[in-house]
C-alpha cells in the first residue's frame, strides 16, 4: 500500500477524524445544495427587482439582521459546551436544565429584539432620512425577529449528533425559498413589498420548523425538558458563558452587517454589486461552515479529557487544507471570473472582478481559521472572545469609514482584512499561552 493510501486509511480509522468527516460530509451536502439554490434565488431576486430595488431590500434586511444579532441571544454554544460536560458526567438533570434555560433565553430575547427593532425605526427615519418605503420594508423584516428562537434547537441537534437533520432542513428550506420566489417571478411578479413578504414567510418557516425538529429529537430521547428542567441546576457558568458569547457576537456586528450601510455612501448600485459578491464568497463559507458546526462538540470532548494540544493540532491541519482550496478558487476567479459575472448579472459586475478577487482573498484567510473559533470557546474563553471582538471591530469601523472615502469599496475590504487578522493573531497568542501552561 503506497503512502497516500496508508495516510487516508489512518485518518479514516481515527475516531475523531472519522466522526468529523462524516458529520462535515452530511452538513456539507445539505449546505452545498442549499448554497446553490440560494445563489439561483439571488439571481432571480436581482433580475426581478433590479439593482436599486434589490439594494433597498438588502438595506431593510440588514437593519433587521443587525438588531437581531445585537439583542436576540442564541444559546447553542453554551448548550454544546455545558451539555457535553453534563453528558460526560451522566448528569441528565443538569442537561435538561441547560436545555430549558436555553429555550427560555431564546424566546425572551427574541421578543425584546422585535420590540426594540420596531421602536428604533423612528430613530432610523430621523437619523438617516429614510423614506416611508424603506421604513415599511424594515417594519416587515422586524416582525420576523420574534420567530428567531432556534439557537437552542441548533445546539440540541449538534449535541445529539443529528447533523443529517440539519442538512435536510437546510436543503428543503432553500428549495422552498427558491420555488416560491421563482413562481412569483415567472407569473410576472415585480412588486418589492410582495417579494419581501414572500421572503420573510419562507424564512419564518425555516426558523420555526427547526424548533419542532429539535423537540422531536428530545422526545425520542425521553427528555421532558420543560417538565423536568430546573433553571437553577443549569448552573451559573452556563448563563455567564452564554451572555459572553452573545456579547461577542453583538460586537461582531459591524464587520458582519454595517459594510452594506457604509457602501451606501458610494452608490445604491455598489450596494447591490458588493452584496452579490459577498453572497458569492458565502458559497465558500457554506463549504467551510460545516467544519465549525460539526467540530465544537468533539473539541469540547477532547478538552474535557485534558487533550488541548491534540485538539489544537487538528485545528491547524484543517487550516492548511482550507488554504489550498481557497487558493484554487482565487486562481479560477482571476481566470474566468469577469466573463461569468457579466453573463449571470451584467457588465457592471464583471468590471468589478478585482474587488471580488480581493474579497475572496480576504474572507479566505478567515475561512482558513474557521476551526479556531469553536476551539477558543471550547477552552471557555468567552470573555476573552468578546474583548478581542471589541478591539478588532472598533478598528474595523474606523478603517471602513476612512477607507471608503479614499479607496471606495476596496477600503471596506481592507478594513475587513485588518479585523480578521487581529482576531486570528490575538486568539492564536492566547491559545498558545494556554497550551504552554498545560501539563
Amino acid at each position: 500500500m503506497n503512502r497516500p493510501l496508508r495516510k487516508i486509511k489512518t485518518i479514516w480509522n481515527n475516531e475523531f477524524w472519522n466522526k468529523l468527516i462524516k458529520n462535515i460530509a452530511t452538513v456539507l451536502t445539505g449546505s452545498a445544495a442549499a448554497s446553490t439554490l440560494n445563489f439561483v434565488a439571488l439571481i432571480v431576486m436581482v433580475r426581478m427587482l433590479g439593482d436599486e430595488n434589490y439594494a433597498v431590500f438588502v438595506l431593510a434586511q440588514q437593519y433587521m439582521t443587525i438588531l437581531d444579532a445585537i439583542i436576540n441571544f442564541q444559546a447553542w454554544q453554551g448548550v454544546i459546551k455545558f451539555g457535553t460536560e453534563a453528558i460526560s458526567q451522566n448528569d441528565n438533570v443538569r442537561l435538561v436544565s441547560i436545555l430549558k434555560g436555553g429555550f427560555i433565553l431564546d424566546f425572551f430575547t427574541a421578543m425584546i429584539g422585535t420590540v426594540v427593532a420596531l421602536f428604533a425605526l423612528q430613530v432610523m427615519k430621523i437619523a438617516f432620512n429614510w423614506d416611508e418605503g424603506r421604513i415599511a420594508l424594515s417594519f416587515l423584516f422586524s416582525l420576523e425577529i420574534i420567530f428567531h428562537i432556534e439557537g437552542t434547537s441548533i445546539g440540541i441537534l449538534r449535541l445529539f449528533n443529528k447533523f443529517k437533520y440539519l442538512a435536510v432542513h437546510t436543503f428543503i428550506n432553500a428549495l422552498l425559498n427558491l420555488v416560491v420566489i421563482a413562481l412569483y417571478y415567472l407569473f410576472g411578479g415585480r412588486n418589492l413589498y410582495i417579494a419581501t413578504a414572500i421572503f420573510i414567510l419562507t424564512d419564518i418557516v425555516r426558523h420555526i420548523s427547526l424548533v419542532f425538529i429539535a423537540i422531536s429529537v428530545l422526545k425520542k430521547n425521553n427528555m421532558a425538558v420543560f417538565r423536568d428542567g430546573e433553571i437553577k441546576k443549569a448552573g451559573r457558568d452556563f448563563f455567564i458563558f452564554t451572555v459572553w458569547t452573545n456579547l461577542s457576537s453583538s460586537l461582531d456586528v459591524p464587520v458582519q452587517y454595517l459594510d452594506v450601510f457604509i457602501m451606501n455612501m458610494i452608490s445604491l448600485q455598489m450596494v447591490s454589486i458588493y452584496k452579490v459578491f459577498k453572497q458569492m464568497t458565502k458559497i465558500i463559507s457554506g463549504l467551510t461552515r460545516p467544519i465549525s458546526q460539526s467540530i465544537m462538540p468533539q473539541l469540547s470532548q477532547l478538552i474535557a479529557e485534558e487533550k488541548k494540544k491534540d485538539a489544537y493540532r487538528k485545528v491547524l491541519k484543517i487550516r492548511n487544507l482550507i488554504m489550498v482550496a481557497v487558493g484554487t478558487c482565487i486562481i479560477i476567479s482571476i481566470a474566468i471570473g469577469k466573463s461569468l459575472m457579466s453573463y449571470f448579472f451584467n457588465s457592471s459586475y464583471g468590471d468589478n472582478i478585482l474587488l471580488f478577487v480581493f474579497m475572496l482573498f480576504t474572507y479566505g484567510i478567515g475561512f482558513s481559521y474557521v476551526a479556531i473559533h469553536p476551539f477558543f470557546l471550547s477552552l471557555g474563553k468567552a470573555k476573552e472572545d468578546a474583548i478581542v471582538n471589541l478591539i478588532s471591530n472598533l478598528l474595523y469601523i474606523a478603517l471602513a469609514y476612512i477607507g471608503v472615502k479614499f479607496f471606495g469599496a476596496f477600503g471596506i475590504v481592507l478594513a475587513t482584512m485588518s479585523q480578521i487578522l487581529i482576531t486570528i493573531i490575538s486568539k492564536s497568542v492566547i491559545i498558545r499561552h494556554e497550551l504552554e501552561n498545560e501539563k
